[in-house]
């Protein structure tokens, strides 16, 4: 299965929220984000905090197949083992 795979909309995960420390997030969108020079498809993954509704945002797949950029607030890494 590929990484893309883990990361559905509607599905919540173990992230701790930025701003109210919530320990879950549900990501609420996926985006294609361009092409890597592996041919693998880079997203930009959006997720939303159900407390306190901040938004927080990383990149799957960054420059090669299943390479995850830090959340843009948080500066944590996702990691797909969370998704509930």
């Amino acid at each position: 299965m590929a990484l893309t795979d883990e990361f559905l909309t509607r599905r919540f995960m173990k992230f701790q929220c930025w701003q109210c420390q919530h320990p879950g997030m549900e990501i609420t969108d996926k985006t294609p984000a361009g092409q890597n020079d592996d041919q693998s498809t880079r997203y930009q993954i959006e997720m939303t905090c159900p407390r306190c509704h901040a938004k927080d945002n990383y990149f799957i797949n960054d420059g090669e197949e299943g390479k995850i950029t830090p959340s843009e607030k948080s500066g944590n890494t996702a990691d797909p083992e969370n998704i509930l």
